[in-house]
């Protein structure tokens, strides 16, 4: 009830929308009876009683001069003014402002310029068309008239066609001076003066010092000689490294590696470790091995050392195997070349005809497929099976002339090609009678 009775007055009351949010989502939901106002909550109820009782700053309308909207968009609510030049200046006449809906406040931020429609259509009953004109962050005609974007949808892009570019008294322009809708009042940006908390790092980090009960050494201003002790590091590696340069001509970056190493692997006055050994509790490992080290020593060392990689070795290819799966050699059939075989007919005319055909005999095979005699294509193995003919049948089937016809016609040059199968038949040229025989 608050907000309805508030919302009569919006007009006159600056940034209504960013002030009412806080109170408007809790009716998004379920709401009990009393409700529990939050912090957030009962501030936006207290700033709006306190801007009804104000006398509000705005001016009345006077529709012999021009009017001028001046738009802005902020944290998902569109701001607009309505104001009219008087003694030389823009004065107020109205506020608009309003909470964009969920499609148009996830837009991107050249397209949420297009939420002008939005303060157009609530200022209408105050211009009641007379002449306006819109000043925009952007060039919302061009945005409208002349870009495809898939953000927009088809009624969505109409709607703000027809309220902004149909109207005939709206002229839109781009905003060269300093918009008064961005200076609206915005309680998200404004902190009170008692709640300012003036930041002090050292006062931030005494506490942690004395929190996990660090002694913190109080210094002068830097120096690397008598600063702390990460500075007198950095000093340390730097007058090494410029005489590393100096000795070995080589540029900083190659001689830092060494000035490193060489810090890591030097003793401790107090422990007499180097931090290489306290952090990784063996010494720095040579490349090379020393000559004067026992021959015993270094082979059980070596010894111990291939035995320890063998077995991880060892590891890592039982489980690779497990994980692999074995080659195949052999072929998934007993198919050779040669034999006859019938395949299959996938597509039948009639459920009578058969299922099979041929028989065709076999010339290539592979592990999954046969080359038949007559057939262009290669045929997979299941799509095939085998002829058994009894023994006194097996002989005459084989030399059938139609099978010897779908094996040498296709091509009759091989056998001149090659003359060791029947040298007699080729030298004499006996061939070709038979074969005309035969075709007769």
């Amino acid at each position: 009830m608050f907000l309805g009775i508030v919302d009569y007055c919006r007009q006159w009351i600056p940034n209504f929308a960013e002030i009412a949010k806080p109170l408007q989502q809790p009716t998004h939901k379920d709401v009990t009876d009393p409700i529990t106002l939050d912090n957030d909550q009962m501030k936006a109820f207290t700033k709006l009683r306190e801007s009804l009782c104000r006398a509000p700053a705005l001016g009345m309308p006077d529709y012999t001069k021009p009017f001028t909207l001046f738009c802005h968009e902020h944290d998902a609510c569109s701001l607009s003014v309505l104001t009219q030049v008087h003694g030389g200046a823009y004065h107020p006449v109205a506020d608009f402002p309003a909470t964009l809906d969920p499609v148009a406040a996830a837009l991107p931020g050249y397209l949420r310029a297009a939420a002008v429609a939005e303060s157009l259509s609530q200022c209408e009953g105050v211009m009641m068309r007379y002449r306006l004109t819109v000043m925009v962050p952007h060039s919302v005609e061009i945005l409208l008239s002349r870009t495809k974007t898939q953000f927009l949808t088809g009624t969505r892009l109409t709607r703000y066609e027809t309220s902004i570019l149909g109207a005939p008294n709206v002229t839109l322009e781009i905003c060269t001076v300093l918009n008064p809708a961005t200076l609206l009042p915005s309680d998200t940006f404004e902190i009170e003066k008692e709640e300012e908390i003036e930041q002090d790092c050292l006062e931030v980090i005494k506490l942690l010092c004395a929190a996990l009960n660090i002694e913190q050494k109080v210094h002068c201003s830097y120096r690397s000689e008598a600063s702390g002790l990460v500075e007198q590091m950095n000093g340390t590696l730097k007058s090494r490294t410029a005489k590393m340069c100096a000795i070995t001509n080589l540029k900083w970056p190659d001689a830092l590696p060494l000035v490193l190493m060489s810090k890591r692997n030097t003793p401790d006055r107090k422990t007499g470790l180097s931090p290489h050994k306290i952090l990784m509790g063996r010494a720095m490992r040579l490349p090379a091995v020393p000559a004067n080290a026992l021959v015993n020593i270094t082979d059980d060392m070596v010894l111990d050392y291939c035995k320890g990689l063998a077995d991880v070795l060892r590891s890592f290819f039982q489980q690779v195997h497990t994980t692999t799966l074995p080659a195949i050699h052999d072929p998934g059939h007993n198919l050779r070349a040669g034999d006859l075989v019938v395949v299959r007919k996938h597509v039948r005319k009639t459920c009578l005809e058969p299922r099979w055909r041929g028989p065709y005999q076999v010339v290539l095979t592979t592990m999954t497929a046969v080359k038949c005699a007559g057939l262009p294509n290669w045929i997979h193995v299941s799509h095939t099976k085998r002829v058994v003919y009894p023994p006194d049948q097996e002989e005459p089937l084989l030399k059938a002339p139609t099978t010897v016809k779908q094996v040498t016609a296709p091509e009759p040059e091989k056998e001149q090609i090659e003359p060791e199968v029947e040298p007699e038949l080729v030298e004499d040229g006996s061939i070709t009678p038979v074969r005309d025989k035969g075709e007769e």
